[in-house]
C-alpha cells in the first residue's frame, strides 16, 4: 500500500510529514500529480488550503464523478487556529470535506452562502513558519492513526465517518461525527446551480441532525431567569444567555445606589473569543464605543533583586530558547513588542497598515475602562430584550425545603418569581449565600486583601502590557488606558496599614492624593450551582488582582452555565450540578496554587511580607509539579508522555505548563537539566530575533492605533 499526498504548493511542512511517516512509521509516501497510478489499495491524503468552500465543492463532485473506486483522508486548513483531519472518504459509505465544512459552518449558525467565497488559510499560518516541530510531530502521529485505521476500513466503515479537529491554541483534538450528506447521484449535480445545491444542503444537514438529536420540547421555551447584580458579570451572564437561548425571559435587577468602581481592568486572550464569537458583537463598534488598549501579556518587575523584569507574554512563546541564548525575553515576536513598547499595527506607507493579529499570528487581550466597558455590555442587553429593574432586593424567600429560591422581594415590596437565578451581587453572595453554600478561604496562601487605587497621567506614552511591580509591602499594577495609568497597591491588612502604604506610594508620587481603597476576600464557595442558583464572579469566588484572573473566570462560568443550561433544567438528579461544581473547584484551586508560585519565589524584596510569602506559602498540593520542573524541566520540554500525565493537574489551558515555566524560570527557579539542552539553533535564533526587532521598529504608537482600526476595518 502507498501513500499518496497531493499538495500543490509542495510546503515544508508536508515534506516534513512525509520524511516522519517514512522514518519513524515505516510509511511507503509519495508526493502525486498523476492520480492514474494511484491502485485500488492506495490511500489518498489530499491537503487542501488556500481554497474556497466553493472550489471544495466543486472538487468533490468531480472526486465522486471520477475517482468513484479511490479513498481519500482530506486534511485542510480551517480558521486561524485549527486543522481538520478526516474525514477519510469513500463513495456511498463515507463524507467527503464538503460535508464536514458545511457541518462546521452551520454548527457555528453561519450563513453558509457568505462563506462560499471564503478561502481556508494555509497551513503555515496556523502551524507557524518556524517553531512549528512539536505540532509537526502531533499532527504526523495523527495522521499514522488514521493510516492504521484505513488499513482495516473493512471491518467496520462506519468507524471513519468522522472529523478530528486539531485545535492549535489548546493543542487538544475534537472529536465529530459528519453525516454523508453530499453522497448523491452525479447527475444531480448537473442540473443544479451552487446556490440551489447549498439550499438543499442545509435543508438535508438540518434534518440530519433534528433526526438524531431532537428533544420533544425545548427545554428553556417559556422560561425565566433574573440576575441579581449588574456589572461585569451580570451584564456578560445576561447577553450570553439572550444570544445562546433567545427564548429566554432574561430580567436583571441592579441598583443605582452601588457605583461601579471605575477602574482599569486587564482581560485574557479568552475574553476576544468570547466577546465576538460567543456572543458575536461587533468588533469596531466595541472599539469605537469601549476604547481599549491592547494587552499583549504581563511585564513582571518581580524575581531577582535589583531592576530585572521579565516578560509573560500570551501567545507563542521559546522561553527556552530565549533563555538558553541570553535572555528570556526574546522568545517571541509578541514578547519582542512587549520589551519595545510596540503596538502590533504596522505601518506599510504613508496610507497603508497591516495588522499582525488579523488573522491572529500574536495573542493579545484588552485593558478596558470597567464604566465604558459596562455601559457598552448594558446597551447590548437591553437591545437583545433583556428587562433591567432598578431596584435593590430586600428578601431573598427559600423554597419549604431550604434547596431553591423562591422568589425575590425588592425594596419597594414587588415580588419576582422566576425558574432560575443567577447570582452576581459580587461579595455580598446575596443569592448563593442563603442556600448555605460553604465558603473555603484562601487567605492561607493568598494573604492581600486590601488594594489602594489611583490614576496617573502617562502623557500619551501607552504601554502594551499589564505591569506587575513588586513593592515592599505587596505588589502594585498598572493598566494602561487612553486617559492615564490606572494603578493599584496591593497588600496584606494585617501585615500593612493604609498609612503604611501611603507613605510608600508617595516617595514614588509626592502629589498623590486622590486615591480609592478597595477590600476583597479570596476564596471561593463549594457550589457555583445549588438549586436554581448559579453564581458568577466574584459572588462565587475571587483569588486577587495578579494575573486578571477576574474577568476570566466570569467568562469560564458563563460559558459553562449556557452551555449545559437545557441540561441543569432537566438536572432532576443533582449529578450534573455536582459534576460542574467539581469541575470548577478544581480550576479555582489550581488558580490559587498558580499564584502562590508567584509569591513563594519572589525575591526582588526582603522585607517582611515578603519574607512571610517564601516562608510561609504552602504550594504542597502541587509539589510533584515543582519537583518534576527542577529534575527534569522546563516542563514544556518534557517528552509526550509524561506532558500526558500532567494534563489532569493542569486545568486551566491559559495558566497551564508553559505558563508555570515562564513564571518559575523568569524568578530565577532554574531546573537542574538545563544546562544539558543543547543550543543548535543559535544562528537561526539570532535570525529570528533581528526579524522581529525590525517588524517592531515599524510599528505605530499605541496612542494612534484605534483611529487607524476605525478608518482601516479591515485590519480588525
Amino acid at each position: 500500500m502507498t501513500i499518496h499526498f497531493i499538495e500543490y504548493e509542495e510546503s515544508k511542512i508536508c515534506q516534513s510529514i512525509i520524511k516522519q511517516l517514512q522514518e519513524k512509521y515505516n510509511f511507503s509516501c509519495c508526493l502525486t500529480k498523476d492520480l492514474g497510478c494511484v491502485k485500488n489499495n492506495d490511500l489518498i491524503i489530499w491537503f487542501v488550503q488556500n481554497e474556497n468552500l466553493e472550489s471544495v465543492l466543486n472538487t468533490c463532485a468531480n472526486i465522486r464523478k471520477h475517482l468513484p473506486d479511490t479513498t481519500i483522508l482530506f486534511v485542510s486548513a480551517f480558521e486561524c487556529d485549527k486543522i481538520l483531519i478526516g474525514p477519510i472518504y469513500s463513495p456511498n459509505n463515507t463524507s467527503g470535506l464538503d460535508s464536514a465544512l458545511f457541518f462546521l459552518y452551520q454548527e457555528k449558525c453561519e450563513d453558509i452562502n457568505s462563506k462560499l467565497k471564503l478561502k481556508l488559510p494555509l497551513f503555515k499560518d496556523i502551524l507557524g513558519e518556524e517553531f512549528y516541530i512539536k505540532r509537526i510531530h502531533k499532527l504526523t502521529q495523527k495522521l499514522a492513526e488514521k493510516i492504521n485505521e484505513f488499513k482495516n476500513v473493512s471491518q467496520n466503515k462506519n468507524s471513519i465517518n468522522k472529523i478530528e479537529i486539531y485545535n492549535i491554541k489548546e493543542s487538544n483534538f475534537d472529536e465529530r461525527f459528519v453525516y454523508p450528506i453530499l453522497e448523491i447521484k452525479e447527475d444531480f449535480y448537473e442540473k443544479k446551480k451552487n446556490s440551489q445545491l447549498i439550499q438543499d444542503i442545509n435543508f438535508i444537514n438540518a434534518s440530519k441532525k433534528d433526526f438524531r438529536f431532537k428533544l420533544l420540547n425545548k427545554s428553556t421555551l417559556n422560561k425565566t431567569v433574573a440576575i441579581v447584580g449588574g456589572g461585569t458579570a451580570g451584564y456578560l451572564s445576561a447577553i450570553s444567555l439572550k444570544t445562546k437561548h433567545p427564548e429566554l425571559e432574561v430580567t436583571l435587577i441592579e441598583s443605582e445606589k452601588i457605583p461601579i468602581i471605575g477602574v482599569g481592568e486587564a482581560t485574557t486572550p479568552d475574553l476576544v473569543d468570547f466577546l465576538f464569537k460567543d456572543l458575536k458583537l461587533d468588533k469596531l463598534d466595541f472599539y469605537k464605543k469601549v476604547e481599549p488598549t491592547w494587552k499583549l501579556g504581563i511585564k513582571f518587575y518581580w524575581g531577582e533583586s535589583g531592576d530585572y523584569t521579565f516578560n509573560y507574554p500570551f501567545g507563542e512563546h521559546d522561553l527556552v530558547s530565549g533563555y538558553i541564548n541570553g535572555n528570556i525575553d526574546h522568545g517571541s515576536l509578541t514578547s519582542i513588542l512587549m520589551s519595545q513598547d510596540s503596538s502590533f499595527i504596522l505601518r506599510k506607507n504613508e496610507k497603508d497598515f497591516y495588522s499582525l493579529t488579523n488573522p491572529r499570528r500574536i495573542g493579545y487581550a484588552f485593558h478596558l475602562e470597567n464604566r465604558k466597558f459596562v455601559t457598552y455590555l448594558k446597551n447590548k442587553a437591553i437591545e437583545l430584550g433583556v428587562v433591567r429593574l432598578q431596584n435593590t432586593i430586600d428578601k431573598v424567600i427559600l423554597n419549604d425545603s431550604h434547596n431553591q429560591v423562591s422568589s425575590l422581594i425588592t425594596s419597594d415590596g414587588k415580588k419576582l418569581q422566576c425558574d432560575y437565578y443567577l447570582d452576581c451581587s459580587g461579595f455580598k453572595s446575596l443569592l448563593i449565600d442563603k442556600l448555605d453554600s460553604q465558603y473555603f478561604s484562601y487567605n492561607d496562601n493568598l494573604i492581600t486583601d486590601t488594594a489602594i487605587s489611583f490614576n496617573v497621567n502617562h502623557k500619551g506614552e501607552i504601554k502594551p502590557y499589564t505591569y506587575a511591580e513588586s513593592m515592599k509591602n505587596g505588589w502594585c499594577w498598572n493598566i494602561p488606558l487612553r486617559d492615564s495609568d490606572h494603578r493599584g497597591y496591593v497588600y496584606s491588612s494585617k501585615l500593612s496599614s493604609e498609612n503604611d502604604i501611603i507613605d510608600e506610594l508617595k516617595l514614588k508620587y509626592p502629589n498623590l492624593t486622590d486615591y480609592k481603597v478597595i477590600r476583597f476576600k479570596s476564596g471561593r464557595h463549594n457550589s457555583f450551582i445549588k438549586g436554581n442558583v448559579a453564581a458568577i464572579g466574584n459572588s462565587y469566588g475571587f483569588v486577587e488582582p495578579l494575573e486578571s484572573t477576574g474577568i476570566h473566570m466570569i467568562t469560564e462560568h458563563i460559558k459553562i452555565l449556557t452551555k449545559s443550561f437545557d441540561a441543569l433544567i432537566n438536572d432532576r438528579t443533582g449529578t450534573l450540578k455536582g459534576h460542574l461544581n467539581r469541575h470548577i473547584a478544581n480550576k479555582w484551586d489550581y488558580l490559587k496554587w498558580f499564584l502562590s508560585i508567584h509569591y513563594k519565589y519572589n525575591k526582588k524584596f526582603d522585607s517582611p511580607f515578603w519574607e512571610f510569602c517564601r516562608n510561609e506559602i504552602d504550594v504542597s498540593k502541587y509539589q510533584h509539579i515543582l519537583d518534576l520542573y527542577k529534575s527534569d524541566g522546563p516542563l514544556q520540554m518534557l517528552n509526550n508522555s509524561l506532558s500526558d500525565s500532567l494534563r489532569f493537574d493542569f486545568v486551566d489551558s491559559l495558566f497551564g505548563l508553559k505558563g508555570v515555566d515562564n513564571i518559575l524560570l523568569g524568578q530565577g527557579v532554574i531546573p537542574n537539566s538545563i544546562d544539558d539542552i543543547q543550543n543548535v539553533g543559535h544562528e537561526l535564533w539570532k535570525y529570528n530575533v533581528n526579524t522581529w526587532m525590525n517588524l517592531s521598529k515599524r510599528t505605530i504608537p499605541l496612542k494612534e492605533d484605534i483611529e487607524i482600526l476605525v478608518q482601516n476595518p479591515n485590519l480588525i
